[in-house]
């Protein structure tokens, strides 16, 4: 029987925080958002059209506090992946989209695509 991962557990600080960056400016969807005691909750985000997900799982105690930002000890921890097509009018636009939300990121990959990489040269 084949195997896949399903979902990724992710410690935020705060349910509500965290939704509103994965779903208002990243744009994930918000496949469940259940309460399972008056402070726990199963949050399921995702990007729109996949199978995996990332369970937001909000944080308990002072160990937990300090691995915020460093789950994956100093490494690239999650990548995630957009397809471009066609490559000069969806990327202007996704660029566009991400630097006018503000996104504050730590790294920006530099966009490839088969066309030719003098398109994405200065990204």
């Amino acid at each position: 029987m084949p195997q896949r991962l399903n979902l990724t557990a992710l410690l935020v600080d705060e349910y509500d925080t965290a939704l509103s960056f994965f779903v208002q400016k990243l744009g994930f969807e918000l496949r469940e958002d259940t309460a399972l005691t008056d402070d726990k909750r199963w949050v399921v985000v995702a990007p729109h059209g996949t199978e995996n997900g990332l369970l937001l799982a909000r944080l308990v105690g002072d160990r937990q506090r300090e691995a915020i930002g460093d789950q994956s000890g100093g490494r690239v921890f999650l990548i995630l992946k957009q397809t471009i097509l066609p490559v000069t009018t969806s990327l202007t636009r996704s660029r566009a989209s991400v630097l006018s939300k503000r996104l504050a990121m730590n790294h920006m990959a530099r966009w490839r695509s088969s066309k030719t990489s003098t398109e994405t040269d200065g990204i």
